[in-house]
């Protein structure tokens, strides 16, 4: 007799005890593992990763990243790059807003952490979130890299053709002479400028020759947007489909607004 009030005194004092740990009205629930947390509620601060970090999510979602690389595009990005990162130079990055999801984890790397804090900083004072700064840089990436081996490309028309919806065309023809006849979906910017320029999005540039595109191409490799082409022959040797349009109705490359210039007060800071 005994032992079984023993035994049910135990049973009362254990249910007492769950009980104590589960508010009334709810039922106990497995916790989720940190990810699962993470990504159930947008991060709107600054999480700063390491490159291992970047990695791992590299190899297991990769397609579910945004990964920008701030270094420069000619003498760091071209020459050895994370696979299908976009180049932002830190610089330009203010001009980027409408080329970066919102929809997707954004990672953002430079050469050792420094340039990447500061545009990690930029993107979530902008509204960005889920924004991640890789502290220790590409120079601690361990994953595969690739390289860009042309900056302003050659292009012939047929190529075009095949890729008219993805490319942003522009034209730098007078205005007159687009009207008279442009790729369709071109956008005309006569005085190409930085504002006319768009990072992530592959980027055609059209002139009445090669000449004049190629020189376009070089302005935007300049300007830090690596990785761009100009059609061979320009409009003299398009022999593709054309829109007339009037001049006044013209489609022109869209203003963005200036960009905010980042401070850098310490020798040698844009380094890293």
């Amino acid at each position: 007799m005994r032992c079984i009030q023993f035994a049910l005194v135990a049973l009362i004092a254990l249910v007492a005890s769950a009980a104590a740990r589960i508010p009334f009205g709810e039922k106990p629930v497995a916790r989720l593992p940190e990810a699962a947390i993470v990504a159930t509620a947008p991060i709107t601060e600054v999480v700063d990763v390491t490159a291992a970090d970047l990695l791992e999510a590299y190899n297991s979602h990769k397609y579910k990243l945004f990964i920008i690389d701030v270094r420069d595009g000619v003498t760091e990005y071209a020459p050895s790059h994370i696979p299908t990162a976009v180049n932002i130079p830190l610089p330009n990055i203010t001009f980027a807003f409408d080329s970066i999801p919102t929809n997707k984890y954004i990672y953002v790397h430079c050469k050792a952490g420094y340039r990447s804090a500061q545009a990690a900083a930029i993107l979530s004072e902008r509204g960005f979130a889920q924004v991640y700064n890789v502290k220790d840089g590409f120079d601690a990436w361990k994953g595969p890299t690739e390289k860009l081996d042309e900056l302003n490309k050659l292009t012939q028309q047929a190529d075009v053709e095949l890729r008219l919806e993805e490319l942003r065309i522009i034209d730098v023809r007078p205005v007159k002479d687009f009207a008279q006849g442009h790729i369709p979906g071109a956008v005309n910017a006569p005085s190409l400028g930085l504002k006319d320029l768009r990072f992530a999005i592959p980027t055609l540039f059209v002139g009445e020759g090669s000449e004049e595109g190629f020189e376009a191409g070089e302005f935007a490799v300049a300007s830090g947007v690596v990785g761009v082409m100009h059609l061979e022959g320009g409009m003299n040797a398009w022999t593709g489909p054309v829109v007339r349009t009037s001049a006044a109705a013209a489609p022109v490359a869209a203003a963005v607004p200036a960009p905010v210039r980042p401070a850098c007060n310490r020798p040698g800071c844009g380094l890293f």
